[in-house]
């Protein structure tokens, strides 16, 4: 298995149905941000204003994202953005985690070593598509950008809580030490697939993956990871 890391490139955007909300914009005639009720044109438009923040994030940076500039081209109205997220940080935040978390789906397979390998490979195949790969490059690439620092901090805290349930199911089991720190051996197994995959652009092949792996269980059966072994 090998995952090449690919050229970025044209994405479609779906377009969104007009929210009838919008003829009534400003006037108080429907509920605050939060309240719209899921299904329906809500999740298309939802999915339709996503869809067009990660394609201007990935195409031009978080400079090129803004409430307007996502408002045409979803196809909704500006105010339907500003009611539902408020601000280009919540939207961009809120398009990444819902973009991430149906591209890499929580693993539960009954063992630690294949919940890690398989979390590790959906992360790869994530990062070797067009858009993965690209929306991982604005977010490293603009790291010193408040905002952009703000939204990535955001995302990564949101995976690892995601996450953290496979080292503690893994506990449970007995398969690893209590005080075992969920985040280390998730950074432990991912950091090695974005190196190679947005800082080398080069593929992820099984070898990596089960390399990064081993080496993380090892960390862990070692004790190294444990709060009271840290130095």
């Amino acid at each position: 298995m090998c995952r090449a890391a690919p050229r970025p490139g044209a994405w479609a955007v779906p377009r969104a149905e007009p929210d009838p909300a919008d003829r009534g914009a400003g006037t108080g005639s429907r509920g605050s941000r939060g309240g719209a009720r899921p299904g329906g044109r809500t999740a298309r438009t939802t999915e339709a204003v996503h869809a067009a923040t990660l394609a201007l994030l990935a195409a031009g940076g978080y400079e090129s994202v803004s409430v307007d500039a996502v408002a045409a081209e979803a196809g909704v109205h500006r105010t339907t953005v500003y009611r539902r997220w408020g601000s280009r940080e919540a939207l961009v935040a809120d398009a990444l985690a819902a973009h991430s978390g149906e591209r890499v789906p929580i693993p539960d397979e009954g063992d630690l070593r294949s919940d890690l390998v398989a979390m590790a490979a959906s992360v790869a195949d994530n990062l070797a598509s067009p858009l993965g790969l690209s929306l991982a490059a604005a977010m490293v690439g603009r790291a010193d950008d408040p905002g952009i620092a703000g939204v990535s901090d955001g995302f990564w805290n949101a995976r690892f809580d995601a996450t953290a349930g496979i080292v503690e199911r893994a506990v449970g089991r007995g398969e690893v030490p209590p005080g075992t720190d969920p985040r280390r051996i998730i950074e432990a197994v991912v950091a090695p697939v974005w190196f190679r995959a947005v800082v080398q652009r080069a593929p992820v092949d099984q070898r990596l993956l089960d390399d990064a792996v081993d080496a993380a269980i090892s960390l862990v059966r070692g004790g190294a990871d444990r709060p009271d072994r840290r130095t």
